[in-house]
């Protein structure tokens, strides 16, 4: 009999392999070690992944990695520039991006001509300029999740296409679903948030040029909405 290994995720992958419908053909944008991909696959929750990285080195430890939890049938491994290495006739159910910076997150978005109907993305940094390019194109953000991990807080945004421009929502920073569901972790998310806020805002005091004093105005700002939002918690 073939024994079946499994693979143990850490929290914030792991928070993100569960919002994956079972039966669902991933594209996994970024691999690096095809974690997430072996999870799906070992676990049944993925028919078939798509696991990509735009560097040769990640892109072969993936494959060590699948090679070890003998998936290899179930994955197609693509070297290439975000979704460039899709086409429309993979059929992708499931879109995941993890571990960049919003940013980039952003701009991998904005490349794909046929993005699938549920996006999973999990941005390092700036999550709330992801919700913003979300809804300025008809994704509705239907949950979000939060993970604490080595002594960071990892938001997880799950988004599904309606079509059309969404009304802009407020505080897109912090997160309207983690707001309205009170999770537990976006309390001490946002109290991080805010020391590491004034801590910017001190470096930056440090210099009295225009720039300078217009970024410790734009901390200050970000610090206030945060107050105010953990004052209502």
């Amino acid at each position: 009999m073939k024994v079946v290994r499994k693979i143990r995720l850490t929290p914030r992958l792991q928070a993100i392999a569960e919002k994956i419908p079972s039966g669902s053909v991933v594209a996994d944008i970024g691999t690096d070690h095809a974690y997430i991909p072996v999870y799906l696959l070992t676990n049944r929750i993925a028919s078939h992944v798509i696991a990509s990285d735009n560097k040769e080195g990640p892109l072969r430890a993936a494959a060590e990695t699948i090679q070890l939890f003998n998936v290899e049938k179930a994955v197609d491994l693509r070297l290439g520039n975000g979704l460039e290495v899709l086409k429309q006739d993979d059929d992708v159910d499931v879109l995941v991006i993890a571990g960049m910076g919003g940013e980039t997150v952003s701009a991998v978005l904005a490349q794909g001509e046929h993005l699938p109907k549920r996006l999973v993305l999990q941005p390092m940094t700036e999550a709330g300029m992801v919700r913003s390019w979300l809804l300025a194109n008809g994704f509705s953000i239907i949950q979000e999740d939060i993970a604490w991990e080595d002594n960071f807080y990892y938001e997880i945004i799950i988004a599904e296409f309606v079509g059309g421009a969404l009304p802009r929502l407020e505080n897109l920073e912090i997160g309207p679903c983690l707001l309205a569901d009170k999770h537990p972790l976006f309390k001490p998310m946002l109290e991080q948030r805010v020391v590491r806020l004034r801590k910017a805002a001190q470096g930056a005091a440090s210099s009295n040029t225009p720039a300078a004093r217009q970024r410790v105005a734009q901390l200050n700002e970000r610090i206030t909405n945060l107050e105010e939002v953990l004052a209502c918690l």
